[in-house]
Formats: C-alpha cells, sequence, structure tokens
C-alpha cells in the first residue's frame, strides 16, 4: 500500500467514525470528500464492510451491527433539510438522460398508446397543451380529447391544464384520479399505485373515498386492500426522475431497484432476505451501472456485485458469487 492509499484508508476510518455523531457540516464536508475522488468511495465502501464483517463475526448484536444503518439514517436526516444527499459526479449519458419523441401506437379504443424501454425516456404534449414526461419501463394510453389516460405500468410526471368543465382523469388499475389543476407523479408497479403532488391537487378516486392529495404530499395504495399511506413530501423531489435523482420515504430495497431499472436501465435486484428492508434517502444517478450500484450499496448498507449481467444488492457480510 502506497503513502497515498495508507492515508485516503485514514482518512476513510476517521469520517466512519465521526459519522456516528455527526453534524449537518460534517455530512457535507464527507459528501465533498467522498466526490472528489474515486479511491475515496472505495476505500469508504472497504472500511464500512469490514465493519460489518467485523460485527457480524464476533456477534456483538443489534447495536454493533447497526452501524451501517444509521450511517444511513443519518444521511437521511440531513438530506430532508439540504435537499440531496449525494451528488452523482455526472450527468447520465445523452441517450439515456435526453427526452426522445417517437411513433407511439393505438390499442383497440383508438387511443394513443406510448411504451418506453427501461432508461429511455420520453415526452408528449396532449390536445389541451398540458405535458406529460414518462420514465422508464411505462406503457400509458390516452384519449385524443387529451382529458383522460390510463397508466398500464411504470412512471409519469404529468403538468396538466385545469379545466373545470373537463377536468383530467388518469386511470391506473382500479384506481381514479382526478386532476384539481396540478403537476402530479405517478407510478404503477404492480398492485402498487403511488402519487405524488408537486402543484395544486389530486383526488383520489372521486366517486368513492375521494381523497384529496395536495402539494407536498404522497398516497400510496394497493391492490390487495383498501389501506392508504399518505405523508407529507418535499414538492421539489416530484419527479425528482427527470434529473437523474430518487428519493425515498421508508422504501423497501426491492421498489428502489425497480425505481432505479426504470430510470437508467440498470438490471438490478436485491436478494430475497433484504427485498423488504426500508431506506429513506436521496439517489442521484450517473447512468453507469457499475458507479450506481455501487453507490446505492454505499448508501444502503449492502454489498453490489454482477451475476449473469444483472447487478445483485445483498447483504455486506455474503460472499460475492
Amino acid at each position: 500500500m502506497t503513502p497515498s492509499s495508507e492515508a485516503i484508508v485514514d482518512q476513510a476510518i476517521a469520517w466512519h467514525l465521526r459519522l456516528t455523531a455527526a453534524s449537518e457540516d460534517d455530512w457535507m464536508r464527507f459528501t465533498s470528500w467522498l466526490e472528489a475522488d474515486s479511491q475515496h468511495a472505495a476505500a469508504y465502501d472497504r472500511i464500512v464492510t469490514d465493519d460489518a464483517l467485523v460485527a457480524h463475526t464476533l456477534d456483538v448484536g443489534h447495536e454493533g451491527r447497526a452501524s451501517v444503518t444509521r450511517v444511513a439514517e443519518r444521511s437521511a436526516r440531513w438530506q430532508k433539510r439540504s435537499g440531496w444527499l449525494l451528488a452523482g459526479g455526472g450527468a447520465l449519458a445523452a441517450s439515456v438522460a435526453a427526452v426522445v419523441m417517437m411513433p407511439s401506437t393505438q390499442d383497440e379504443t383508438g387511443r394513443r398508446v406510448i411504451v418506453t424501454a427501461p432508461g429511455e425516456h420520453r415526452s408528449l404534449t396532449l390536445a389541451d397543451g398540458s405535458h406529460v414526461e414518462l420514465n422508464g419501463g411505462t406503457e400509458l394510453a390516452v384519449a385524443d380529447s387529451g382529458r383522460s389516460a390510463t397508466l398500464v405500468r411504470g412512471q409519469a410526471t404529468f403538468n396538466i391544464k385545469h379545466n373545470e368543465s373537463a377536468p383530467f382523469e388518469l386511470v391506473s388499475g382500479n384506481v381514479v384520479l382526478r386532476d384539481i389543476g396540478t403537476v402530479f407523479d405517478v407510478t404503477r408497479d404492480g398492485g402498487r399505485l403511488g402519487v405524488q403532488v408537486a402543484e395544486g391537487a389530486v383526488m383520489f378516486r372521486p366517486d368513492r373515498e375521494a381523497v384529496m392529495v395536495r402539494q407536498g404530499m404522497s398516497l400510496v395504495s394497493s391492490d390487495r386492500d383498501d389501506r392508504l399511506v399518505i405523508r407529507h413530501i418535499a414538492p421539489e423531489s416530484v419527479g425528482g426522475w427527470r434529473d437523474n435523482r430518487l428519493t425515498f420515504r421508508e422504501t423497501p430495497l426491492r421498489q428502489i431497484a425497480a425505481a432505479v431499472g426504470r430510470t437508467t436501465g440498470t438490471p438490478l435486484s436485491v436478494s430475497d432476505t433484504l427485498a423488504d428492508t426500508p431506506f429513506t434517502g436521496t439517489i442521484r444517478l450517473v447512468g453507469d451501472d457499475a458507479k450506481d450500484a455501487a453507490r446505492i450499496a454505499a448508501l444502503t448498507g449492502t454489498r453490489a456485485h454482477q451475476d449473469t449481467g444483472r447487478w445483485i444488492l445483498t447483504s455486506v457480510t455474503d460472499a460475492p458469487h
């Protein structure tokens, strides 16, 4: 080990110890240090991994094994105030980040159907001048009038021109959302629907519960039951995927992997034992599979390794295949 690399390791150890009781200024300095050199991130990841391995080997109990979790939680608390947790170090490749326009098809009812591949972002203007931006892995059907649409799967951000006499309605599964003059984002991931509102309001199931989701609020529903989860969010975080920024609050890692796949096309999965592990924080993506996987692993306290073309997040105590 060279003197310079020894110094980097010493710095990584010092940061790992300091972050157990870090202030906001400490987190800002740590982020700057982490981004200054790729060797810094690699060294810090190794220190975190070694610490977790020691805790696991000695069986020091929950507190000893939770150092990575504590770091992630403190990062999340800091980012709620500052608005970001870790900068991406660069923009997505133009082929991923650029909004593109491509031909669409029609369904059996004559509606325009737009489908995006994972990592492909598209934009469209509706007949009334409203705008919709589609994330990757999305299927959206739009009526000719532009006043209704169906989100079959994936994620889209809507900027709708409000019309009281003909309000815009979005259908997804068994859910109807009615626009009340709004900028909002909707995700359909299997049986889960997520709604986030940046401006105005959206009415959830106007003919049933008629729940008003206002600016700075999110709502999550499941097709399996009628339980709704409503939280307060930062309005500026809505549709963050358009800027390669993904913000999560108590979100299972399996859903984070799906969000990353939609946004960048990175094939990412999570081991069964970690699939439901919650994470709170903001992740900035750079469009490089290896770098993004390593960054996500560092933030979530997991290990990323590649297997048959896919990146997999596993426990730091698991040996890579």
